[in-house]
């Protein structure tokens, strides 16, 4: 599970110290090390998942705290006494496992959900949407046990696992909600496709092209249902931008001005395997201009633009050619007031219709020097919807909105993007 640059940070002991003993083993490592607080910036957001060599800060602590360990264990003269051992045990406080009913969970009959991924996301839209819907919480899945622990037990699932290829063998759970790091996606939606299952994606739903092929081949077999989570489709102003597009010919053109929030660093974001912020974010205006030309749309070309950064994916533009001369153009940038998130205005232009959305606040479509439409709400960028009506269709046994076309289109033209970002290309055909 984890890469081999981790192993430096694997050293074996020959007995597990008291939590005071290693409490006082860091206090002596910081001193030894000659570490200030801002040392610690470079480590504080390592991951063992991200297949990344660890910092070199990691690399020098882990033995030479081991070895501290080891000669305080064998040396009387470093044995504390009740003093010191008081006043280091009250400035810590260790990290209790979850209790043992995580490992000795009730059985339940009950078909229900299975959520893979418990973060941010999954805690503050995908459960509260599941719970809106009536759907029963069977089983959550992370690779961090403790947080897998704290979501059954605050949201009330039957059972918590780090384990999804066990969980999706369950039968009890027939509604997989996948959430989890982005380059497991494909494999993990496969695998419950495979099993049967209804399938909720959130995007990306693929990171590389073997991801895509692995994932077509089974979103085409009969009575399978996988959609994807592109949230925009389902807003209000979505729709009605796309009701009004219908009365309207011609090709189109497509601008979107995206304001993305800033990410550390050490974000997961950053990690190679993850497939950039173009695959992570920017495809949600990808889809966005295949939802509104429809599947019968065909890209020739693809442009990118922007300043090289320390980032390649960062302050990007993306414009894309279409071959009946519709066009779609893309501008990120995480400059600017970032005190309500990611904000986006866009832009529909197509034979006299011009609509404009201002970031799911507001609409107003005009024509002719008339306004056809003016609408204003609070910001809704579709994520109720798009959960209540996915859910809606697995309990009728009807198909997922989202066709294989469209996952193909969209997928492919993100990771096209991707690749040229990475090797340096300005300009390629399609």
């Amino acid at each position: 599970m984890w890469g081999p640059a981790t192993l430096a940070l694997l050293v074996p002991l020959a007995f597990v110290p008291s939590e005071v003993a290693f409490a006082r083993a860091v206090e002596d490592t910081v001193i030894a090390l000659g570490l200030q607080q801002s040392s610690w910036d470079s480590a504080a957001g390592y991951d063992f998942y991200s297949d990344l060599a660890p910092p070199q800060l990691a690399v020098n602590f882990v033995p030479t705290i081991v070895s501290l360990i080891e000669a305080n264990a064998r040396g009387p003269a470093s044995s504390l006494n009740g003093a010191e051992e008081s006043d280091v045990a009250s400035r810590y406080h260790p990290i209790r496992p979850p209790a043992a009913e995580a490992r000795h969970q009730r059985k339940v009959t009950t078909e229900g959900a299975l959520v893979i991924g418990a973060g941010d996301y999954a805690r503050t839209q995908i459960i509260p949407a599941l719970k809106r819907a009536g759907v029963p919480l069977h089983t959550v899945v992370d690779l961090e046990p403790y947080l897998a622990e704290h979501v059954r037990r605050r949201f009330g699932f039957a059972r918590a696992s780090t384990d999804w290829r066990e969980a999706i063998s369950q039968p009890e759970t027939q509604i997989v909600i996948i959430a989890s790091y982005h380059d497991s996606h494909a494999e993990i939606a496969a695998t419950a496709l495979r099993a049967g299952k209804k399938v909720f994606l959130e995007k990306p739903p693929a990171v590389t092209r073997g991801d895509l092929a692995c994932l077509m081949e089974f979103v085409e077999t009969p009575n399978s249902f996988l959609e994807v989570g592109y949230n925009r489709r389902f807003a209000p102003f979505t729709r009605r931008a796309k009701e009004f597009m219908s009365e309207a010919p011609g090709p189109t053109s497509i601008t979107c001005l995206v304001k993305e929030v800033e990410i550390p660093d050490q974000h997961w974001y950053r990690w190679p395997k993850e497939g950039t912020r173009i695959t992570g974010n920017l495809c949600h205006w990808i889809d966005l201009a295949v939802y509104f030309l429809g599947v019968s749309c065909e890209p020739s070309e693809m442009t990118i633009t922007g300043p090289n950064l320390r980032y390649a994916d960062d302050e990007k533009g993306v414009n894309v050619v279409f071959r009946d001369g519709s066009s779609l153009t893309i501008i990120t940038s995480s400059r600017g007031d970032g005190t309500l998130g990611v904000q986006e205005f866009i832009e529909i232009r197509r034979g006299g219709l011009t609509i404009k959305i201002q970031d799911y606040r507001q609409l107003v479509a005009t024509t002719g020097g008339s306004i056809l439409c003016r609408l204003g709400s609070l910001r809704n960028k579709g994520h109720s919807a798009m959960y209540r009506e996915s859910i809606a269709r697995m309990r009728k046994n009807l198909p997922a909105l989202y066709t294989s076309r469209e996952l193909e289109l969209t997928t492919l033209m993100t990771i096209k993007a991707t690749e040229m970002i990475r090797n340096g290309s300005r300009s390629a055909a399609l």
